[in-house]
């Protein structure tokens, strides 16, 4: 009897030395002693993932001409001034095409000139190349040959590249419906391999979108050509139909 009562005791000491190490735990760590947390069982789940994708084919609703004026001088000044001329001369004649907040400059740039001697292995500074980079947005396509002719008469250097792209507020709009189509596309996918399996669609897990798939239309690019060779062109750029592309990644529980 003596020795159930001890082992009983000491069984009470254990209990309590392992509460006070909790408590003493629970504060230090800042949180309540007192309170419940409830962790639920863990439960294994069968899924299945697919993946759905959608392309819809969009008129662009704006072309945007690239053009260089390029000047050189032995004299830096001289080099930027000519350019200036040049540059004002193209922007006055396009702005009685095109709104002025449609013509913006996308670079600017002096560099030195440099003549190599392979001989010797010495380069010589010879002058200075002043570089101005237009961009010009229209909305109006039938525009787009003469703004490209009217440049180059007023002394732009060359056409570096004519895009047709989608304004960003019709992209969004357009993208919505890609990734509704996308997702459609991956529920039908899952519905018909659970058919095929003689299985049950059930909640969705979980939905990844991925990067959508877009570029504009660059209108061939070898129109980046000298001023002489466009002069005298009547030239007709025509846009084409661009694509936009949505992807959706969806998890299903099934059972």
């Amino acid at each position: 009897m003596k020795n159930d009562n001890k082992n009983f005791i000491i069984a009470l000491m254990g209990l309590a030395l392992v509460l006070t190490s909790v408590f003493a735990v629970s504060i230090a760590t800042g949180n309540d002693p007192t309170e419940i947390i409830e962790v639920p069982w863990k439960q294994d789940r069968e899924t299945i993932v697919v993946s759905g994708s959608s392309t819809i084919q969009i008129d662009p609703d704006e072309a945007i001409l690239t053009l260089t004026i390029r000047t050189e001088s032995e004299d830096a000044d001289d080099a930027a001034e000519e350019n200036a001329d040049i540059t004002d001369d193209v922007i006055d004649a396009l702005r009685k095409e095109v709104d002025k907040d449609n013509i913006e400059t996308l670079h600017y740039r002096v560099n030195p000139m440099y003549k190599y001697d392979y001989e010797t292995n010495y380069r010589e500074e010879v002058g200075y190349e002043v570089v101005h980079v237009l961009e010009v947005t229209t909305e109006d396509f039938d525009d787009v040959g003469d703004l490209v002719d009217l440049a180059i008469s007023e002394g732009a250097t060359s056409i570096d590249n004519v895009r047709f792209d989608i304004s960003e507020e019709k992209r969004e709009e357009f993208y919505q419906d890609v990734l509704a189509d996308a997702s459609g596309n991956a529920r039908k996918k899952a519905e018909a391999i659970a058919d095929g399996l003689d299985l049950t669609l059930g909640k969705i897990v979980s939905i990844t979108e991925s990067n959508n798939n877009y570029r504009p239309y660059y209108y061939a690019t070898d129109l980046a050509m000298e001023a002489g060779a466009l002069k005298s062109a009547d030239t007709e750029i025509l846009p084409q139909e661009l694509e936009l592309q949505g992807y959706i990644t969806v998890e299903f529980e099934i059972y």
